[in-house]
């Protein structure tokens, strides 16, 4: 048997497709500077609103925060908008869109959250052209792989 080796994410970011928790985390605090790596769930999230339509059904990493964990700079625009709530989710979308544009943190009033499905370390799912995918542990870290990888992986490990 082979020895196993953890895996662990490459140091630089690739912004265009975040598929490590550790990466996404990263994104994140740039908008909320006190979010720990663990505290960053993968899932798909609905909204109530048809003004959230670009994160609606979206695989993404999120993390409810409270106002006061939010940047300063974060706060003050969301007091510029008018915007009254505690409680926001911090969001980065997952996969990759057709413009190759780079990640960014974005956003939103918990309030507007109407659904979420959380896929938890180990568990797949099935997105981008119904390819099923697996979010898998890595040492403290996790990373969505296809599963057709991580089960070539898993064979080459025996």
């Amino acid at each position: 048997m082979k020895t196993q080796e953890v895996k662990t994410a490459p140091r630089k970011i690739d912004a265009v497709n975040v598929v490590w928790r550790s990466h996404a985390a990263s994104i994140l605090r740039k908008v909320c500077p006190s979010l720990a790596d663990k505290d960053v769930n993968l899932g798909r999230l609905s909204f109530s609103e048809k003004n959230y339509n670009r994160i609606h059904g979206y695989v993404v990493f999120y993390a409810l925060v409270a106002r006061a964990n939010l940047s300063l700079r974060q706060r003050f625009a969301l007091w510029l908008k008018g915007n009254k709530q505690d409680d926001f989710l911090v969001i980065v979308k997952a996969f990759k869109n057709e413009k190759n544009t780079p990640r960014k943190a974005i956003v939103l009033p918990f309030e507007a959250l109407s659904s979420e499905m959380n896929y938890l370390p180990n568990n797949t799912f099935r997105a981008v052209v119904n390819t099923e995918w697996r979010y898998a542990v890595r040492g403290d870290d996790c990373e969505i792989l296809t599963e057709y990888y991580y089960q070539q992986e898993k064979r080459e490990q025996k």
